[in-house]
């Protein structure tokens, strides 16, 4: 089984997912570093589609305070499950 790298997980968070706009911004690379520690154990430990949508709406909901947007959540765990193949 393909093992996933932190790089790769970072990549697309601040590229697909990037929920407060800082994806592009050099110094703010490490933004949403802590996530994607968590979201790389979890595409590693081969969790569903559906828990990586839920632990992205969380984030955005709980902790961000945003109105977590499904078609960017949806958009960024169809990026990360393809690293699996």
């Amino acid at each position: 089984m393909k093992s996933i790298e932190f790089h790769q997980v970072r990549q697309i968070l601040n590229q697909a997912w990037d929920p407060i706009g800082v994806g592009d911004v050099a110094a703010c690379q490490d933004e949403y570093d802590s996530y994607a520690y968590d979201v790389c154990r979890m595409l590693n430990g081969n969790y569903s589609a559906k828990e990586i949508q839920d632990y992205l709406y969380e984030i955005e909901s709980e902790f961000m305070g945003l109105e977590p947007s499904i078609q960017r959540i949806d958009n960024t765990v169809t990026a990360l499950k393809k690293l699996k193949q």
